[in-house]
């Protein structure tokens, strides 16, 4: 008979490479691409294609030299919604636990549960709505290419 092991202990976490993005990075990204000598990528083109191609490159680039990368550790048993918001919301609620254990007043721990539920619901209405919008070919997602599409567009 096999011996049950927790799934915690069959795999050890994993370090992800997470990009951040804020919406001083999307000011400071489109200050960039303002600034950009997009007469200089037509010129240096010979075809369509070549000038696309370039110019993703360069966006690309630029997106890398100003994104925020911040290591995460996940855990193999951690579900994908949880984040650092449910993760405060948690201990609150066990210092509310406590607090009120030792006061006899339960009152902020049925508070701090409330909220705990309520972060949860929004956390995963959040993940569901990322996990429809996956990156680009060029690995940019959609929300910040659509925040400076305006740009672009006057540009080229």
């Amino acid at each position: 008979m096999p011996v049950y092991k927790q799934r915690l202990k069959q795999e050890a976490p994993v370090q992800r490479e997470v990009t951040r993005w804020t919406d001083q990075l999307v000011a400071t990204l489109q200050d960039a691409l303002d600034d950009a000598d997009w007469d200089m990528f037509r010129l240096s083109a010979d075809d369509v294609i070549m000038f696309t191609e370039v110019v993703v490159g360069f966006i690309g680039k630029l997106a890398d030299d100003t994104v925020q990368k911040t290591t995460i550790r996940a855990f193999p048993n951690q579900k994908p919604w949880v984040d650092k918001t449910i993760r405060d919301a948690l201990r609150s609620r066990s210092a509310a636990y406590n607090t009120g254990l030792a006061t006899g007043n339960m009152d902020k721990y049925k508070a701090a549960s409330y909220s705990v539920r309520r972060a949860v619901k929004e956390a995963k209405r959040r993940y569901g709505r990322n996990t429809r919008k996956a990156a680009g070919p060029d690995g940019i997602t959609v929300q910040p290419t659509e925040r400076i599409r305006p740009s672009l567009t006057e540009s080229l």
